[in-house]
């Protein structure tokens, strides 16, 4: 990450754009996979007192 500022003088305007769409594009997909795991969170810990319920049957 340190290097990361010299190694961005290199280059040309058009890499820039490109290099700006792709971590637009990471950070689109990281979102929707946040939303994702937040719902199946709130999944999981609705079932979790079923689990329990059935270990204490099993």
């Amino acid at each position: 990450m340190d290097d990361l500022p010299l190694l961005c003088q290199d280059l040309n305007d058009s890499d820039k754009k490109e290099i700006v769409e792709i971590i637009q594009s990471i950070d689109d997909e990281l979102f929707y996979l946040y939303g994702d795991r937040q719902y199946l969170d709130i999944q999981i810990q609705s079932l979790e007192p079923v689990r329990e319920k059935l270990a204490l049957l099993v």
